[in-house]
């Protein structure tokens, strides 16, 4: 099928003219990969960006306040809550850290980074049970990592 359909198909730049009818009509119709520029978009590009910004700086205050925005405007990007609890982590607001991470790692559930970051958080938090449970998932979902298994070992053995 695909050396008959292979022929039917031009490769000629910014000229749809000479492509096929199947290709014309259907790069028209699916462009969902291409996202608009919404209000809501903007708003928490800025408060996200704005928030960054700051948290490069080290105004951590500042920063969350930002990154607070953009959460309470989009409560379903862990990307937002991730960052909440790594600033609250590098504050030692670990019951802080632990309710973002825990947003995030629910959101984005295969993604080893959050699981690691929730284990830090129980880990400053005094609950090493937990810590080590969330360091194993993330050992789970990325068995290559080095700081898992390092963070792992320094769990069992303190």
């Amino acid at each position: 099928l695909w050396s008959s359909m292979a022929g039917q198909f031009t490769r000629r730049k910014g000229n749809q003219e000479n492509s096929s009818p199947f290709l014309r009509s259907n790069v028209n119709d699916h462009q969902f990969w291409q996202e608009s520029a919404t209000p809501e978009n903007l708003e928490l590009d800025s408060n996200y960006e704005e928030g960054e910004a700051y948290y490069k700086k080290g105004q951590l205050e500042k920063a969350a306040q930002f990154f607070l925005k953009a959460a309470s405007s989009h409560p379903g990007d862990a990307k937002i809550y991730a960052r909440l609890g790594l600033l609250y982590l590098q504050q030692k607001n670990y019951s802080d850290a632990i309710e973002a991470l825990k947003v995030a790692v629910k959101i984005d559930k295969y993604n080893p980074s959050r699981h690691y970051n929730l284990a830090l958080a129980y880990s400053g938090n005094k609950d090493v049970q937990k810590a080590i449970s969330c360091v194993r998932e993330a050992i789970t979902l990325d068995p290559v990592t080095q700081k898992y298994r390092q963070l792992l070992e320094q769990l069992l053995n303190s």
